[in-house]
């Protein structure tokens, strides 16, 4: 029987193994049929999402259709240079074959699409151009010719001459800079009386320009035409213009001309513009192109899309025309959707029967083996449920004993680190007050403190101690709750009476940062409850002092009291939120743990609210938290009213605030950022005769107040909220506008590494509290006299950037700034504004820029490398010193005589004739 079996079960598993081999190559065959086209992977970066740019994604993934064998991703950066960056980096790792890039910036993006090119990328430039030749082909609207279409439309509608505003954006990019010049190259050549009054960048966002547009009403009483260099734009200076009552009289002009009734067409049928500028997106032309390079046909370097106004002669017909170019796309977009839901289904249905038909052969085969292993599996598998049993038993054993050495040490870990930091913090918590005593001290043991100031230093050290003992008090309070040996002593209050008491002691912390409180409840409710004032207090200043900290400049406060009269458990419910600061879902349950701190928080020692749930737990009530991403933070505090009560007293003691005087405006500027008010006080009332003072209370208010400002010096803190000295300091020495301005670190940090992170981060100084102002006097005098010194050492080499080419910032500044006077030297109306516009500062900044860095006011600086320019003229060219005059933008030879003589000590034509042999040839290399 056993020999009639085996030819049967070998002649059975050859049958199987065939038909196995035959289903194989059947699907091994649909698959190279189905892959054998090759496949084009196509990457699109674009850089914004406003809505022309929605409708250039949504032409290109239509264009996409008409070709089966390609791809197409589009990331979009969100007007963001870093995240477009970013985008371009992922095509390069996915190695596309081709990249098509709408750039942000035109100088952003130099280095990464090179080295995308590098990478052997064919490149297609869309829409704006960037400051590199590492690109295959350009498509693109000629922006300089629809600026010069714009000038010639706003002719013929200001035939008899008119004044023009225009709106820009931004500026950084190629299209607002070559519509802005096309512009001007018609309305300055135009021969008639059409003046350009004004001037602003609306950062093509409709509220920009909205708020430039009300600027530029208030200034201007007469505007006859507005080009705004997007409808977007457009449509928000007509908006503003309408606020004033004003539209009717001003005729607006924009660009894009997108279908819609909030776009471009839509406003010009609407009578909201009076016309807009056809601004294509050229999906068609990029992927006519793209295909061409990647099948190796030579394709043009530049292509340049056409434009057209329409206003109210065409705008009908293009109403009609965009109606139906949507009713087609829709058509089209329906036709695909079907047609990829078909091709799927066939797919599927094809793929779903090759595997069924893999299946069953798989099936066949295995039960046929199944049969003969299944004895043989019986027999070990008792063997082995024998062993596994035993196995296991240790296993569980040895990972529960694992498990539990792993949970106390991580336990032990982060006790000690949470330790470690709470001594930390409350050292530093401890040097700031301690700081505020002892310097004042010092000054009033001196004897030559002035009587005037004796008493408000006298205050301000009963002020910190009052703050030290109340630490100490802390620290005490919650040892003796772990303890168990914390009491309470109840007294029957008015909570809401008390509540309005306790906020006058806020209302100083308040104002200083401009923060909007309310505190709201239901007047006619009773409000009396049987609490321990005490401690009451501190629950109350504990969690508003906390909201205070974390709420940013101008955001919001509110308290909210209500009652419940549940019959059973009636309670008094208290809310406390406050804008701006969001707690982690993870960390909502543990920010009442002792010593707990949020890892991206360097302020408290931990233990604040710690006391907070002690003090709630001792009366018998609960407290919450609540947070929301975008919004802020809710405490929820639920008190009993049905407590024994037994009278107290308590007072409290209101923090008084520091009056801040007004100061003069010629004296240098000095800003203090500090979260310590009465360290901004102190060192106000230290340098209020010398100083014009300025304060922050963390990195972020002071980094953008350093910024508008410019101030002379700048005192940091190093630990404070929202942002760190270190990362504030670091940031001041990387921006263009700050980075010249002497920064002084002020810290609890005395270690040698925090010196060195210190210096590292740009820091000029750093001083350790407790400090001694006659130290810190020395460091500001000596930081602000090097300034002046190197100002006045070398005037010839300082204005051509020479004397500072050792500090990067200052001299790219300085480099910038000779390259644009060099550039439009010959223009007599080159002004102050025109020049801090380019430079991306305001008129204020750029004077006090240039003011620290050279010693000349900047009218003094365009005049002095006039001048230069104008000698090197006179002694090189032929040329009379009328041509050289206005060549180098003086209004008039007399004048420029004037300057010249003043300048250079004798008269032109003395210069002139003496050749000069004291002017470098070279002086125009220097300039750059």
């Amino acid at each position: 029987m056993k020999q009639q079996r085996d030819p049967s079960k070998r002649k059975c598993i050859a049958y199987s193994r065939a038909l196995l081999s035959a289903i194989l190559l059947l699907i091994l065959g649909a698959c190279s049929r189905n892959e054998s086209r090759p496949v084009y992977r196509i990457g699109f970066s674009q850089c914004a999402d406003d809505a022309w740019r929605m409708k250039m994604n949504r032409e290109m993934l239509r264009e996409k259709n008409f070709y089966e064998n390609v791809s197409l991703e589009i990331r979009t950066a969100n007007a963001n240079n870093a995240q477009q960056i970013t985008d371009i980096r992922h095509f390069i790792d996915q190695k596309v074959d081709l990249l098509v890039v709408s750039p942000n910036t035109s100088e952003a993006l130099v280095s990464v699409i090179e080295e995308a090119h590098n990478a052997g990328i064919k490149i297609i430039v869309a829409d704006r151009k960037v400051f590199t030749d590492s690109f295959d082909a350009f498509v693109g609207a000629n922006n300089y010719q629809i600026g010069q279409a714009v000038g010639s439309y706003v002719q013929s509608l200001l035939s008899e001459g008119g004044c023009v505003v225009e709106i820009t954006g931004d500026m950084a990019s190629s299209p607002a800079v070559e519509r802005h010049n096309g512009f001007l190259s018609v309305i300055r050549n135009s021969g008639k009386n059409i003046r350009l009054i004004g001037t602003s960048d609306g950062r093509w966002l409709q509220d920009s320009a909205f708020e430039s547009m009300l600027s530029l009403l208030h200034t201007h009483p007469q505007i006859d035409v507005v080009f705004a260099h997007n409808d977007e734009m457009a449509l928000g200076a007509w908006n503003a213009a309408r606020t004033l009552g004003r539209e009717k009289e001003i005729r607006f002009i924009g660009i894009d001309a997108l279908h819609g009734k909030k776009n471009g067409v839509g406003l010009v049928a609407d009578n909201i513009l009076t016309a807009t500028f056809q601004y294509p997106a050229g999906a068609e032309e990029i992927f006519r192109i793209a295909m061409d390079l990647l099948h190796g046909e030579q394709v043009p370097r530049e292509t340049t899309l056409s434009t057209m106004v329409i206003d109210k002669k065409n705008v009908r017909v293009m109403e009609l025309q965009g109606d139906y170019i949507s009713q087609q796309d829709k058509k089209i977009e329906f036709l695909n959707d079907k047609i990829d839901l078909y091709t799927e289904s066939y797919n599927l249905q094809h793929r779903f029967l090759l595997l069924s038909c893999l299946l069953i052969t798989i099936i066949v085969v295995v039960l046929l083996f199944l049969a003969l292993a299944l004895r043989s599996k019986n027999r070990l598998n008792r063997q082995l449920i024998e062993q596994n049993g035993s196995i296991s038993a240790q296993k569980i054993q040895l990972e529960k004993q694992r498990d539990r050495l792993i949970e106390l040490s991580r336990q032990v870990e982060e006790s000690s680190r949470n330790k470690l930091r709470f001594f930390t913090n409350i050292s530093h918590e401890f040097r700031t007050p301690l700081t505020l005593i002892a310097d004042p001290l010092k000054r009033l043991l001196s004897d030559t403190e002035p009587e005037e100031n004796k008493h408000y230093l006298l205050k301000l050290i009963d002020r910190n101690v009052e703050i030290l003992l109340r630490l100490v008090n802390q620290i005490l309070e919650f040892r003796r709750y772990e303890n168990g040996y914390l009491e309470i002593t109840p007294t029957q209050v008015n909570l809401r009476e008390k509540i309005e008491g306790w906020n006058e002691s806020f209302l100083h912390l308040f104002g200083s940062k401009r923060i909007r409180f309310d505190f709201a409840f239901t007047a006619e409710e009773d409000y009396a409850i049987s609490l321990d004032l005490d401690q009451a207090e501190q629950i109350y200043y504990n969690l508003l002092h906390n909201a205070v900290k974390y709420t940013p400049e101008q955001g919001e406060i509110k308290v909210t009291l209500s009652r419940n009269n549940n019959c059973e458990d009636a309670y008094l419910q208290l809310e406390i939120f406050n804008s701006g600061s969001v707690i982690p879902n993870e960390s909502l349950d543990k920010i009442f743990d002792r010593f707990y701190q949020l890892q991206d928080q360097q302020m408290g020692t931990g233990i604040g609210l710690a006391i907070v749930r002690a003090y709630v737990d001792l009366h018998g009530g609960t407290i919450t938290a609540s947070s929301t991403e975008g919004v802020g933070t809710t405490f929820t505090l639920r008190l009993p009213v049905g407590l024994d009560v037994s009278n107290s007293q308590h007072k409290t003691a209101p923090i008084e605030s520091v009056a801040q005087p007004i100061e003069p405006q010629d004296k240098p500027l000095l800003l203090v950022v500090d979260d310590n008010q009465d360290v901004c006080s102190y060192i106000r009332e230290l340098y209020k005769n010398h100083f014009l003072i300025l304060s922050a209370s963390d990195g972020i208010e002071g980094l953008n107040i350093a910024r508008n400002s410019l101030p002379d010096i700048i005192l940091l803190d190093v630990m404070m909220p929202n942002m760190d000295g270190i990362e504030c300091c670091r940031q001041l020495k990387q921006d263009l506008r700050t980075c010249h301005i002497p920064v002084i670190l002020l810290t609890a940090r005395s270690e040698e590494g925090h010196r060195i992170e210190g210096y590292e981060c740009g820091a000029d100084s750093y001083l350790t509290k407790p400090f001694s102002s006659v130290v810190l006097s020395a460091r500001i005098h000596n930081l602000l006299e090097n300034r002046r010194r190197m100002q006045h050492s070398s005037p010839t080499d300082e204005i051509f950037g020479q004397e500072i080419k050792g500090q990067e910032q200052e001299y790219t500044f300085i480099v910038k700034l000779n390259q644009y006077i060099m550039a439009n030297i010959d223009n007599p109306s080159l002004d102050v504004e025109t020049i801090g516009k380019h430079m991306a500062l305001s008129r204020m900044q750029f004077y006090r820029k240039i003011k620290t860095l050279t010693g000349y006011s900047p009218n003094e600086y365009v005049r002095v490398v006039r001048l230069k320019r104008a000698a090197t003229l006179l002694r090189n060219t032929d040329k009379n010193i009328s041509e050289v005059c206005y060549e180098t933008g003086f209004s008039s030879p007399s004048y420029f005589s004037k300057c010249f003589k003043s300048y250079m000590g004798e008269s032109p034509g003395d210069f002139k004739r003496r050749f000069c042999h004291d002017i470098p040839a070279s002086f125009e290399e220097n300039m750059v």
